[in-house]
């Protein structure tokens, strides 16, 4: 053991080991933290030292280094005990593997001195910042509000907009020959906090579903996998967390002054008829935009999006070749039924043209 646990090699060993079995910073920090916070924050302090040693001598990711500046923050005045840093070493080589399309660190390519990102073709760097821009003031005016036909409304809005926004991406795409199908598929993933947690996880796949995106749970971890072109996993977190801070509010709301509304099994019915029905909404949405702008266009979008679509699904199959289904169980008829009110309060079809 080194003076200096935190730095101790075997740690630093065991953290890189995480990475070429698929985990990120931000994985490993969520999934330790779930049950031992002294442990995430120890692992973090590791995490930091290791990508800091790292971007010596590789190009660092930009999403590992966005990840790296939230870790930081759990990293300071954790205590470096012996005996911390053995659990946590434990803990490390018991995590399972994950999935994930690109490379591991071990194969990301070396740093170059001045060398920079090369350009791109200019209008999706113009177009998707104002487009993102837009949809979250919308989803931040939806969780602000206090009243649920109000959130509705821009939600709805707000998917709308995401729909566009994937079609002129996909327009854009199809003129692009470097890449099969036009399509640059990525995974992402997003992490989930108990209680209700199966629930959330529904909600999560209905507003990827809508979007175009698939997505796979590690329930165990409290992580969804989402899989599918940048620009639609961008608005699919947007909205899931939305979402979940919306449907979070509905349901503390029909708990007041209703002990039944308080119990777990009406929660839980709930928040799964949350999901059901807003993804029923929001594919409805999408479904409106499509339509309005192949009439708008004056051009036939299936051959372009049935290609995103192929490209998804294979690169999904390729991380989850043996995936399984998951049922959900007998649910609390009246939190079902209140879930489904919840969320079908508005009418989400769209009345008047997107702004321009």
């Amino acid at each position: 053991m080194t003076g200096t646990p935190l730095l101790d090699p075997r740690l630093l060993d065991a953290v890189a080991d995480a990475w070429e079995r698929g985990w990120r910073p931000a994985d490993l920090v969520h999934a330790l933290g779930r049950t031992e916070p002294i442990l995430a924050g120890l692992a973090a302090a590791a995490i930091v030292a290791g990508v800091e040693a790292l971007s010596d001598r590789v190009a660092v990711p930009e999403e590992w280094q966005r990840q790296l500046g939230d870790v930081a923050e759990r990293a300071g005045g954790v205590p470096g005990h012996a005996e911390d840093v053995h659990r946590l070493l434990l803990r490390l080589r018991m995590l399972p593997p994950l999935p994930q399309l690109g490379d591991p660190p071990s194969r990301w390519a070396a740093a170059t001195p001045g060398t920079s990102e090369p350009p791109s073709t200019g209008r999706r760097d113009e177009t998707a910042p104002r487009a993102l821009h837009r949809i979250r003031s919308l989803l931040a005016k939806a969780e602000s509000t206090d009243f649920p036909e109000e959130a509705e409304a821009l939600t709805a809005k707000a998917q709308e907009l995401m729909a566009v926004h994937a079609i002129d991406a996909a327009m854009l795409d199809s003129g692009d020959t470097s890449r099969p199908g036009g399509a640059d598929v990525t995974e992402r993933r997003m992490h989930l906090e108990p209680p209700y947690l199966q629930a959330k996880m529904h909600l999560v796949s209905a507003v990827a579903g809508a979007n175009g995106v698939r997505t796979a749970w590690f329930g165990s971890l409290g992580i969804a996998v989402l899989v599918g072109l940048p620009s639609d996993l961008d608005a699919v977190e947007l909205l899931a967390t939305s979402l979940l801070v919306q449907a979070g509010r509905a349901l503390a709301a029909a708990g007041r002054g209703d002990r039944h509304a308080r119990s777990r099994g009406y929660r839980r019915a709930f928040l799964l008829a949350y999901a059901v029905r807003v993804g029923e909404r929001l594919a409805e949405s999408r479904a409106t935009a499509v339509a309005d702008a192949v009439q708008a266009r004056r051009a036939d979008l299936a051959p372009v999006l049935h290609s995103r679509e192929v490209a998804v699904t294979r690169a999904f199959e390729e991380l989850f070749p043996r995936l399984r289904t998951r049922r959900t169980t007998s649910v609390d008829r009246t939190g079902w039924l209140s879930g489904r009110s919840a969320a079908d309060s508005a009418d989400l079809a769209r009345k008047r043209p997107l702004p321009s």
